[in-house]
């Protein structure tokens, strides 16, 4: 038999568009998109991932999705302009592709100088 876990989905009230998912009244996900985010943290967290994952709002008895924990956190949500949204297919973000997560360290302006004196 396969595991049944239930996630809980709120609004969080100052941050519209964001949810936070608890499972089990622990908090482990605050997103725009929490099922599908939701399903990450927890294969990351060692759930099995043939378990059922059953998706409910705060504050009701009924499931507003279920799906398989493996399936859903393979997907992801596709806002691009002049087009629906859709489901598609989730891609890891990789560091080495486009700009540094952070900023490089600013060289100081005497170290400049001596560079061009030389």
């Amino acid at each position: 038999m396969h595991a049944i876990i239930t996630i809980i989905i709120a609004g969080i009230p100052t941050r519209p568009g964001y949810y936070t998912a608890r499972c089990d009244g622990l908090l482990f996900c605050s997103s725009g998109q929490p099922l599908f985010d939701g399903a990450r943290e927890l294969l990351a967290s060692s759930c099995p991932a043939d378990a059922t994952l059953e998706t409910r709002y705060a504050g009701s008895e009924v499931a507003s999705v279920v799906s398989a924990v493996c399936a859903t956190a393979k997907l992801t949500v596709s806002e691009e302009s002049n087009r629906p949204q859709r489901f598609k297919r989730w891609k890891a973000i990789n560091p080495g592709e486009g700009s540094s997560l952070i900023a490089p360290a600013p060289v100081p302006a005497a170290s400049l100088r001596m560079g061009a004196a030389q």
